[in-house]
């Protein structure tokens, strides 16, 4: 079988695919809207399948709705019908969502936000890897699905390829392929590279350099928009204000191997509480985190008088056994999209489980764990079948003030008394969660950008630390 391609690339897609014939293992293609970034991958995504015979591809994103609509029903069509004649050969399964080739060749199209689709993904071995839309991918979940590029055909080198439309510079994909970084262990004052920075290449393209594809009015409609929505759709550049970021964490505030249990010893296992809390995701992910803390006992000494004064004039300096005190830490996070409430009770026994075995471990006074659970839309439903079925201590959370309970997470955030793992979920969704930006001014509106990414685990994180702080606060 002879197919041959009626493909015309532009100037800069022919720049792009010049990068990409030098075969580096990881290539990113930023820039603004409607460039022919997502064409461009998917056409050598085809041309890889239709060359090496039982290679299987994957092409995915966050959520698989996202997927099928911009790539299963709008993209991989338009390129099928690049190759004439291919489309009588080739076979979609509207089930799986896999379009199979006469020679064996596979392309998938996916979402990686609930277990079972990440299941099936993780579940297989490809030959390319294509993450698209990455601005809405968390770090950890791509670097899960990069694990399965280990699919060997001959004579076919393994290829990631991602692509956006670029938003902060704090984003894991300009650290990544622009600053050679890693993500996760790079924080202020320690910056770590890459592992093997040669097999990491970026290419830029714009809409300005595809107007021969677009309309003439769009195109207009891009120039005239709104300082930050031009420079990321037209121009296509990453945004320098990380002001944006809801949650800056510092450096300091990363925690990993032992530093918990230090932490522990160091205020007294018989003074470590936890308390959980549970968002529950209907159009999005469960979530759910564990969180340690020391609530104030009722043998703490006194301010003494002077201290008080000094307090007053902006002297006072907090003693450094009780700033540690004061720190939270989230010791326990699940994120995942289920198939039932049978899935979700099974992942918080786990985490209760973990909470158990730990508090063995460390010799802590108790291990009973209340969780504080979303009761919104359907969760006034499931809070009793979660309490009385699945045999769960979960309570109706405080879901009030929201924006003052965001407040005060910001607050331990810039004070250094939130820990995190520093390759957990949570830390990898601080990267991400951003303010909102006026379409008209440009201004910052201090209202969550949930269309920019949706942050599964903060809601529930406010839940447990909501009942942190008012324990607190209790003599």
């Amino acid at each position: 079988m002879t197919i041959q391609s009626t493909v015309k690339l532009t100037d800069d897609q022919e720049k792009a695919m010049a990068l990409i014939r030098e075969g580096k293992r990881h290539t990113l293609l930023y820039g603004g809207s409607r460039s022919g970034k997502t064409f461009l991958i998917v056409l050598c995504i085809v041309l890889r399948a239709l060359i090496f015979p039982g290679s299987r591809h994957l092409i995915y994103r966050l959520r698989l709705k996202d997927a099928i609509q911009s790539i299963w029903l709008e993209t991989l069509p338009k390129v099928i019908a690049c190759f004439p004649g291919l489309s009588r050969f080739v076979r979609g399964n509207e089930t799986r969502h896999v379009l199979e080739f006469p020679n064996g060749s596979e392309i998938w199209v996916a979402g990686v936000d609930d277990a079972r689709s990440e299941d099936s993904v993780l579940g297989k071995e490809y030959v390319t890897v294509y993450a698209n839309e990455a601005s809405q991918l968390p770090f950890l979940t791509m670097w899960k699905v990069r694990t399965r590029l280990a699919q060997k055909v001959e004579g076919c080198t393994v290829r990631e390829f991602v692509d956006l439309n670029p938003t902060t510079r704090a984003h894991w994909t300009y650290k990544e392929f622009v600053q050679k970084i890693d993500p996760v262990l790079s924080k202020p004052g320690n910056i770590c590279p890459v592992e093997a920075p040669d097999s990491y290449e970026w290419c830029q393209l714009n809409p300005s350099g595809n107007v021969e594809n677009l309309d003439a009015e769009y195109i207009r409609s891009l120039q005239a928009a709104p300082e930050s929505m031009r420079r990321r759709f037209f121009e296509g550049e990453y945004a320098c204000d990380d002001s944006l970021l809801v949650f800056p964490f510092p450096e300091t505030s990363y925690y990993a191997g032992k530093q918990f249990d230090d932490w522990v010893r160091e205020v007294g296992p018989g003074n470590v509480r936890f308390a959980a809390g549970l968002d529950l995701g209907f159009n999005d992910a469960d979530g759910f985190a564990i969180i340690a803390y020391v609530p104030r006992v009722a043998n703490d000494p006194a301010i003494p008088r002077d201290a008080l004064e000094a307090a007053r004039l902006g002297r006072y300096v907090e003693p450094e056994p009780s700033k540690r005190i004061r720190q939270r830490w989230l010791v326990y996070e699940h994120k995942a999209r289920r198939n039932g409430l049978s899935e979700c009770a099974k992942a918080i026994q786990t985490g209760l489980d973990w909470a158990t075995k730990r508090a063995e471990e460390l010799g802590l006074s108790s291990s009973n764990i209340l969780i504080y659970t979303d009761t919104g839309g359907g969760g006034a439903k499931m809070l009793p079948d979660l309490r009385n079925v699945y045999k769960l201590p979960v309570v109706a959370a405080y879901k009030r003030d929201k924006k003052a309970a965001i407040e005060m997470l910001q607050d331990d955030v810039r004070e250094g008394r939130f820990m995190v793992p520093a390759d957990g979920a949570f830390s990898q969704e601080a990267q991400a969660i951003v303010w909102t930006k006026d379409p008209d001014t440009g201004e910052v509106i201090r209202e969550i950008d949930d269309k920019q990414y949706h942050p599964d685990l903060m809601d529930a994180i406010l839940y447990a630390m909501r009942a942190v702080w008012v324990q607190s606060l209790i003599k």
